[in-house]
Formats: C-alpha cells, sequence, structure tokens
C-alpha cells in the first residue's frame, strides 16, 4: 500500500514537472511570436511614413500591406485617426490598392461579431461605391452593435440616408446606446427636418428625443428651434424640457426670449436653472427682471445660475440689481421683512 501511494505521488509529482515545463515552453513561444509580431508592425510603419514622405514606392508598399492584412487593418486604423485632409485620402487609396478594403467588406460577412464589428467601423475611412453597398447590407447584421457601426460609418462617409434607415429597428430601441446618438449627431447637417420630426414624436423615447435635439444644436440648424419651442411649450417631461432650454442657448437666435421666459418661469427647478443660463449665455437683456427675481428662487442652484446671468447681463443686469436693492432699503426703512433676492 505504501509502495503504491510513493508511485502515485512520483507520478503526480512528474505529471507537475511536465505541466510546468510545457507552460514555460508555451509562454516563450508566445513572447516570441508576440516579439515577431511587434518587429513586422514596426517595419510595416517604417515602409508606410516612408511611402507618405516620398521615400518609398507604391508598389512597395502595398506589397508589404498585402503581406497581414489583419496586421495592416490594425495599423491603418490607428494612422487614419492622425492624418487628415488629403493625405487620409491618399491613404485609404494605398489601402484600396492594397486589397485592405476588400478584406474588410469580406470581413463583414464572417461569423465572428468581433470581426464584423472591426470591419463596420474601419470602412468608414473607404469611400468606394463598393463598400457603401457593403455598409448598406450590413445595416440588417443581427447584431445591433455591428448594424449601427455600419451605420455610423455610412454616416461619417456621407452616404445620405434617412434616419429611418439607417437606424432600422433601433430607431424604436428604449434606451439607445451611445453609438446611436453619435449616429444622429453625423446626419444632422444632412437630415434637419427628419430629426425635428423625431424630436417632436412623443412616441419615442425621451432619450432618443432628446439625442436629436441635440444633434440639432450641434449642426446650428434652425430647425432645431422651431422643434425646441413646440416641446417647451407642450411636453410633460421634464428632461425635454429642460433640453429645450440648453439647445435655445446653443443656437443663439434672439427670438427666442419669449420661449425662454416661459421656461424661466416653469414649475420644475431643473428646467428654470438651465432655462436662466441659456438667457444669460444669449445676454437677453429684455428678461433682466424675470431673472433677477430668481435670486429669491427656492433652489439654491436656481439662485447660482440666475447670479450667473444678472453678470452677464453687464449694464442691464447691473441696472436691476440697483433698483433691488432701492427697493431693499426701502423694506429696511418700513422695517418690514426683506425677501431673499433683495437680501442677496
Amino acid at each position: 500500500m505504501l509502495k503504491a501511494i510513493w508511485t502515485v505521488s512520483l507520478a503526480l509529482a512528474a505529471l507537475s514537472l511536465a505541466v510546468m515545463g510545457f507552460l514555460v515552453i508555451a509562454r516563450g513561444f508566445s513572447e516570441s511570436r508576440r516579439a515577431k509580431v511587434a518587429a513586422r508592425r514596426d517595419a510595416l510603419l517604417a515602409s508606410v511614413i516612408g511611402w507618405m514622405a516620398g521615400e518609398t514606392s507604391d508598389e512597395h508598399v502595398t506589397g508589404e500591406l498585402a503581406r497581414d492584412l489583419d496586421l495592416s487593418i490594425d495599423l491603418l486604423g490607428e494612422l487614419f485617426e492622425m492624418v487628415r485632409g488629403v493625405e487620409q485620402g491618399r491613404l485609404a487609396g494605398l489601402a484600396e490598392s492594397a486589397g485592405v478594403a476588400g478584406h474588410l467588406r469580406a470581413g463583414l460577412s464572417r461569423r465572428s461579431v468581433a470581426e464584423r464589428l472591426t470591419a463596420a467601423e474601419t470602412l468608414a475611412w473607404f469611400t468606394s461605391p463598393e463598400t457603401v453597398a457593403a455598409l448598406d447590407r450590413a445595416l440588417a447584421d443581427p447584431d445591433p452593435e455591428v448594424a449601427l457601426a455600419a451605420a455610423s460609418s455610412l454616416a461619417q462617409i456621407g452616404a445620405d440616408r434617412p434616419v429611418r434607415q439607417l437606424l432600422g429597428p433601433r430607431f424604436d430601441r428604449s434606451d439607445p446606446s451611445r453609438r446611436l446618438e453619435m449616429v444622429i449627431a453625423r446626419v444632422a447637417r444632412r437630415r434637419p427636418g427628419e430629426l425635428a420630426e423625431l424630436a417632436l414624436d412623443a412616441a419615442r423615447t425621451s432619450r432618443l428625443r432628446i439625442a436629436a435635439l441635440d444633434a440639432l444644436a450641434q449642426a446650428g440648424a434652425p430647425e432645431g428651434i422651431i422643434a425646441a419651442e413646440t416641446l417647451a411649450a407642450q411636453d410633460p417631461s421634464v428632461d425635454i424640457r429642460v433640453a429645450c432650454a440648453r439647445v435655445l442657448g446653443l443656437l443663439g437666435h434672439p427670438g427666442v426670449a419669449p420661449t425662454l421666459a416661459a421656461l424661466i418661469g416653469d414649475a420644475h427647478w431643473a428646467v428654470r436653472a438651465k432655462a436662466v443660463e441659456s438667457a444669460g449665455r444669449l445676454a437677453l437683456t429684455e428678461l433682466a427682471e424675470s431673472i433677477v427675481a430668481l435670486l429669491s428662487d427656492e433652489n439654491w442652484w436656481v439662485r447660482h445660475r440666475a447670479a450667473e446671468a444678472i453678470e452677464r447681463l453687464r449694464e442691464a443686469g447691473l441696472a436691476t440689481l440697483k433698483d433691488l436693492i432701492e427697493r431693499h432699503q426701502a423694506v429696511s426703512v418700513s422695517k418690514a421683512p426683506a425677501d431673499r433676492a433683495a437680501r442677496a
């Protein structure tokens, strides 16, 4: 019995040593492979940079890129982020000649979600009709993130597609992702009317409608003013009304003063705070009295924003404050209690 135990112990020890040796060898191979990949990547980067500087021929670099397309895709993805304008177009043409774009288009139909997602994201740098057609097909991808990546790439390329077509089933999602909001922002300049309709559609989620409003503001689209004024007057959602106040301040049209005046008197403090901030940003002197009145608001953040807005109003704000001080002095003489704004 004792001999059997010793035999089993020795066998287990030998197995442990064998496993340890295998792991050491495997790690050595892995480190060696990683070092070789890094060396190939450095050599490829040097070739591409030399080509961009006019020191290497097109044929040489396209051959280098074609030798390892996956490595080339990884490297080019970084380079595209760093170059702009004509150089970016030259780099895209080089990659197209080397077969990189074709490899990516083929990647849109692979089984791996990660490969399809990488392909959909990277194809944003290629504007050929073949790429646009492949991305159009990828809008129907079963994975929502791949489909949205394709939509984002189409928007970045400049392909003019209806918002509903770009978003597909995601158009009705209850919780839009950051990528979906990015797609909306990228189509704002080409499809402002559709985004305004989306913002006004009460059947959509507040987050999706707010994303549409913010995209219109970033694009400087006048449709955003019309949508924000309409929603500010009738939408029951506090978040929507806050977004309207923010958008009106960002778009900067002086004609929005009546709408902001109404929002300054909103029942919810978050709406009042954002409305008075926007009024100060636009220096709407005609709202000075309403802004100063918020110095006595029950919410401290509204009072803080009102004080900032008064500072931005300059002379008009100071004149209104002086009137308030005079009223405070009159109240002091009469021994009546002064309100919070007067004390401030």
